[in-house]
Parts: C-alpha cells; sequence; structure tokens
C-alpha cells in the first residue's frame, strides 16, 4: 500500500492514466543543423551515434504509448478478465501436479526436485527444523558447500535446517563468488550469498568472513586490467553486485615486475559475419599475433627456479570459448592449418559424426 500511494503521488491521476499522459507530453527536440563552415569540424562518427540514440529513444516512447492505446476503464475490464482465466489456469495446474504426483508415486520414478521438496517435508516442521532435522544434526562434524552463490532457496532451507546454529557451535562452510553466479535460470538465488555476506560483514556476530581474493595465478597486469574493466561496468543497478574493494583481485603470484611484452592486449575483431564465419576471421587473426609472440614474448621458467624465464612455447597458450563443443573442432582446424599445433577435449556429439550428418543433409534435402 505504501507504495501505491507513493505511485499516486507521482502520478495524481492514477498509474495508468498518469503514465499515458506523461508520455503524451514527450517533446522531440530536433537536433540542430549543421552550417556549411562547420561541416569539417564535425566528427560524423559521434554525429551518427547522437541521431541513433536519438531515433531509439523515440522509438521506445512509441512503443510504450501502443501499450496505452485504451482507456484504464477499457485496461481495467481486460484485467478483470485476465483475472478469471487466470484463476482457471491455477486450477488447472494444481490438478495437473496432483494426477502427476499419483502418476509418478504408482511407479515410484521421482525428479531431482521432487526429491528434495520430499526432504524439505520430512526435516522441517512449520518452517522450522524438526525432530529429524534435529537428530541429523548430531551426525555431521562440519557441512562445507562449494559454489554458494548458485543455491537456491530449497538448498538453503535443507542446508538451515542441518546445521547447527547455537553460537559457538556453527559448523557450516560455504564457498563462492557472486561474480560467476551463472544458473538463474535454474532458480538460482544469489541474493542468499549476498545477504549472508552483508550479515557476516557486521562486526559483534560470532560468523567469520574471509575474504578469498589474492590471486596466484596471473601476472599484476592481468589482474589490474580486469579489475580496471569491471570496476567501470559491474554496478550493484546493473547485475547486483559492486565491484569494490572487496571484489578486486588481489595480485599475489610470484612474477618478475611486468614490462610492456607481458602486458594485457585487447584485441578487436570488426566484421558483419556471423557463426563459423566469424570464428574463422577471429583465429585468422589470434594465429597471426601467436606466431609474433613466439619469437619475443619470454614466460616464467617453473622448473629452472624463481625469476627465471624461458621463451614462449605453443603449450603455454590457450584460446577460451564461449562454445568449446561447437568451436573447438573448426579452430583446431584452423590453427593447425597455420602450422600451429593444438588439442581440444570437446566431445563430438552424435549429430557431429560424418555418417550422421549425411543422413541429416539428405533428409533436408526430401524436406
Amino acid at each position: 500500500s505504501g507504495i501505491c500511494k507513493r505511485v499516486n503521488g507521482i502520478f495524481p491521476g492514477g498509474l495508468y492514466d498518469g503514465m499515458k499522459a506523461e508520455l503524451e507530453k514527450t517533446d522531440w527536440i530536433k537536433l540542430p543543423g549543421i552550417k556549411k563552415a562547420d561541416k569539417d569540424s564535425v566528427d560524423e562518427g559521434i554525429k551518427k551515434m547522437l541521431q541513433g540514440s536519438r531515433d531509439n529513444y523515440k522509438k521506445s516512447v512509441k512503443s510504450l504509448l501502443a501499450m496505452f492505446e485504451n482507456s484504464s476503464n477499457d485496461a481495467k475490464e481486460r484485467e478483470k478478465n485476465a483475472a478469471g482465466l487466470g484463476r482457471a489456469l491455477i486450477r488447472i495446474t494444481l490438478r495437473f501436479c496432483e494426477e502427476l504426483l499419483k502418476e509418478k508415486m504408482e511407479k515410484s520414478v521421482y525428479s531431482f526436485s521432487d526429491v528434495a521438496h520430499f526432504s524439505l517435508q520430512i526435516l522441517l516442521k512449520d518452517k522450522k527444523p524438526g525432530d529429524i532435522a534435529l537428530a541429523y544434526r548430531d551426525l555431521y562434524e562440519e557441512i562445507m558447500v562449494d559454489e554458494y552463490q548458485d543455491s537456491n532457496e530449497i538448498q538453503e532451507r535443507l542446508l538451515s535446517g542441518l546445521a547447527r546454529t547455537e553460537e559457538g557451535t556453527h559448523n557450516r562452510f560455504m564457498v563462492g563468488d557472486k561474480k560467476q553466479s551463472i544458473y538463474r535460470f535454474r532458480m538460482a538465488r544469489p541474493e542468499i550469498f549476498a545477504g549472508k555476506f552483508a550479515e557476516y560483514k557486521k562486526a559483534g556476530n560470532d560468523h567469520e568472513l574471509i575474504l578469498l581474493q589474492d590471486n596466484f595465478r596471473s601476472r599484476r597486469a592481468v589482474t589490474d586490467s580486469i579489475n580496471g574493466i569491471f570496476g567501470k561496468i559491474m554496478r550493484r543497478e546493473v547485475g547486483g553486485i559492486e565491484y569494490d574493494e572487496n571484489e578486486e583481485l588481489k595480485g599475489s603470484a610470484d612474477y618478475s615486475a611486468d614490462t610492456e611484452e607481458n602486458g594485457t592486449e585487447l584485441m578487436i575483431y570488426q566484421s558483419r559475419r556471423k557463426g563459423k564465419d566469424l570464428i574463422y576471421g577471429q583465429i585468422i587473426m589470434i594465429t597471426e599475433r601467436i606466431h609474433k609472440l613466439l619469437g619475443t614474448l619470454r614466460v616464467k621458467d617453473e622448473k629452472a627456479g624463481s625469476g627465471q624465464t624461458r621463451p614462449l612455447k605453443y603449450k603455454d597458450i590457450a584460446i577460451l570459448l564461449r562454445s568449446s563443443s561447437e568451436n573447438a573442432p573448426v579452430v583446431k582446424k584452423i590453427l593447425e592449418a597455420a602450422g600451429i599445433p593444438a588439442h581440444c577435449n570437446a566431445k563430438t556429439g552424435y549429430y557431429s559424426a560424418p555418417e550422421i550428418e549425411q543422413m541429416i543433409n539428405l533428409l533436408r534435402c526430401i524436406d
């Protein structure tokens, strides 16, 4: 209700009519013309960028206005009708779930999600640890959780029910990095990790927060460039995390001082190509850079001792791909054609076998 009051304060005529009125007030200021005498001093790239931004803004406002074509009364009537359909859909869904569960119980076949929910029903009573959960607590000396940033609500409740929470007896150890959370589409809740981080950071509690920021793998030039990029683009309002001194990497590896030779280099391949054609162009660019590095770059020699270096070898180089299963074989062929020995761990799938591809192509021709 508080939110509704604040919204109505912004739009006195009501949210729907108020937003529509504000959008209709949008004034399209015409970009000033450029005099002939000033044309040579105008950056065409910036000019096009500004025009493109203005055009995109106009399209966005017009698309929003299209959502407010009808009056607020018509919109309310549609919502009323949709509410009835929504309730019917909920009833159908619940009935389907009941019938599906009966089938599963008759055949003793359950999904991973089913087992997790059953475990939750066994361990928790009225959202609190029941007798079974309390009995199991004494069986576990420690509960260690990896990739904690990808935990979901069910997993968190299960672990909370099994872990000891009395002061001085905490036995749950969690490791995670919110920047690496990639399973939100599988119901992961990185907010759980963020909540624990904020709670443990507070002074005066019996929890301990350990920041694992030291990087013993990369040169300082690498960690500094990563911090420089993500310190500018990773914000709480965008990704739910602020890349500050608590998140940045600390270069702690034992390397000699950085020089221009081993600094971070950004190579951009610009092309309108897509798919494998795009990959081909990018890898050709990389092969040319590899050939140049082999003649000039020196790397740390782990066998020779501290401070010793040796010439760069092919085996020192790794190429990371967004989709290795699909692109790695293509990249391997291009590298080998350029005289660069390459190995990839990607496994070719059933549909990638030559005889299967021939049958698929035949079927496509028939279709």
